[in-house]
């Protein structure tokens, strides 16, 4: 559970600091188990950690604290993410955590853009990963963020 507090705070920027204004233009669709997720204006954005350490792409609903996250390894490029450069895909929804995990069901990420923006679609099939979480979770969805610092919801 502490893991899954960190991940939270690190995505939804539980920590101080400067803050990316809010990209008018950044909007995402998202389906979980057939219903609609829908991430705050605030709550989106993408962060490039720098060289071959990849970004994150974070999409919050800063009202209900639920997040969905990727985490991708660079160099990206337009096209399928082969899945060994998707590190983490995950939702917490305040109860539990699910996480994708490589050979257990679908797992896709396709990017369409990288720059100066990150527009892509994805599907998941997730795995409970904390005791709060149960059953799989079927994510699909798609998003349009831009670079900032990686804040969401400040």
């Amino acid at each position: 559970m502490l893991s899954c507090l960190v991940l939270v705070c690190a995505v939804s920027g539980c920590k101080g600091g400067t803050t990316t204004p809010t990209d008018a233009n950044s909007k995402a669709t998202v389906t979980i188990d057939g219903q609609s997720f829908q991430p705050s204006a605030k709550g989106m954005s993408a962060l490039d950690r720098g060289g071959s350490n990849g970004i994150d792409i974070t999409l919050s609903n800063c009202s209900t604290g639920a997040v969905v996250n990727f985490s991708l390894r660079s160099p990206l490029v337009v096209g399928t993410v082969p899945a060994a450069n998707i590190v983490q895909a995950m939702h917490f929804n305040g109860t539990g955590q699910w996480d994708w995990k490589a050979g257990q069901g679908r797992g896709m990420l396709v990017l369409t853009s990288v720059s100066p923006r990150v527009i892509g679609t994805f599907e998941f099939d997730l795995q409970p990963s904390t005791p709060g979480a149960t059953g799989v979770k079927y994510m699909t969805g798609s998003f349009d963020v831009s670079f900032g610092n990686g804040t969401a919801c400040k």
